[in-house]
């Protein structure tokens, strides 16, 4: 679910040593793994291939995501530009396994929004090199830009019915 957490713990490496086989994680569906070229994605090479790497999110025996933002009530806040970064999180898959560091905890879902609109959207733009107005200003004002990733939200309140899943926070800052 292209968690820059997952990626700062190494886990890919070190789940592939164990005999696990990953999935991907890309975005080629809106184009933008062939904008740039941010860590841990996979270009790949037609959008019918795309499409069917993010179909496996959806019938993965585990996924694993990240949060941009964690409330002290539980609830998981994400933004996403498409929605299959946190698609895999919603539903599908045998085991959701959400992975954040303490630097994802806020109060309240008020909190999770500014965190989301002062951390996490102006990094995930900059990773993307997107020239939105949260790069230049350090906030997210909602703009309109057709690149921009901050088109879907999800709030889990509680886990999904039916649903085996699992969050692990680490007692460190990890990701953005």
């Amino acid at each position: 679910g292209d968690s820059h957490t997952i990626y700062a713990l190494d886990l890919d490496e070190k789940l592939a040593a164990k005999g696990c086989q990953a999935i991907p994680s890309m975005a080629a569906l809106t184009g933008t793994s062939y904008d740039c070229n941010p860590p841990g994605h996979y270009r790949a090479p037609t959008r019918e291939e795309a499409g069917r790497i993010l179909a496996a999110y959806l019938t993965a025996d585990v996924f694993l995501l990240g949060a941009n933002a964690i409330t002290m009530t539980g609830e998981i806040v994400n933004v996403d530009g498409v929605g299959s970064r946190v698609v895999g999180g919603i539903y599908g898959p045998d085991r959701i396994v959400v992975v954040a560091g303490i630097n994802k905890l806020v109060p309240d879902e008020r909190a999770a929004r500014e965190r989301i609109a002062f951390v996490a959207a102006p990094m995930n733009n900059l990773k993307y090199d997107r020239a939105c107005a949260c790069v230049k200003t350090g906030r997210c004002p909602s703009c309109d830009a057709p690149n921009r990733i901050c088109n879907v939200t999800t709030i889990l309140h509680k886990k999904p019915m039916r649903s085996d899943y699992h969050v692990i926070l680490i007692g460190e800052s990890l990701g953005f």
